[in-house]
């Protein structure tokens, strides 16, 4: 048996799946508009960086250009580091996109909106879906009734421990 909704509460609903909608079209167009842009230059940086490689390995060179060619070619493998992490922020918002289309999905079905188990379900694909464990250390602080800010700092020591302590070898891969 569902329960009756209101036509107030039926604007509310509306507006709140448009709102949903509004914010999954607005995160697809960030996502699409830098997209191209980093492409291009990670090859772009790749291309420069096996040119630089090909160019110490093949000529003989006196000691400071050879260090300065190094130099060089490794701020470009780190400039390629940091464009690979745009992959990161893309498959986050592309995670925060699906789970607002369903989210809105849900709400708009009476039947299903009513059902806990399909807010259970939701939830638990949510969680599925997450690949890097910063995601999931945050989908558990909030799911366990944590505060925004307490969800953040969690994230913000993951980040740390993970990213900012000189640890290379604890890459997050996804």
């Amino acid at each position: 048996m569902t329960k009756s909704v209101s036509k107030s509460d039926e604007e509310v609903l509306s507006t709140h799946q448009q709102m949903l909608a509004l914010a999954v079209v607005q995160i697809k167009c960030i996502l699409e508009d830098g997209s191209d842009s980093v492409t291009d230059l990670t090859e772009s940086f790749i291309n420069i960086a096996n040119l630089l490689d090909t160019t110490i390995k093949n000529q003989e060179m006196d000691g400071q250009v050879e260090s300065q060619l190094q130099s060089a070619h490794d701020s470009i493998n780190q400039g390629i580091i940091a464009f690979q992490f745009y992959d990161r922020i893309t498959q986050r918002l592309d995670h925060i996109c699906s789970s607002l289309d369903q989210i809105s999905n849900l709400m708009s079905d009476e039947d299903r909106r009513a059902q806990r188990e399909q807010w259970e379900n939701l939830k638990n694909g949510v969680k599925e879906r997450y690949t890097m464990e910063s995601e999931t250390i945050v989908y558990e602080k909030i799911l366990s009734g944590e505060s925004v800010e307490t969800a953040m700092a969690a994230y913000r020591d993951y980040q740390q421990k993970h990213y900012h302590a000189g640890n290379d070898d604890d890459v997050e891969f996804f």
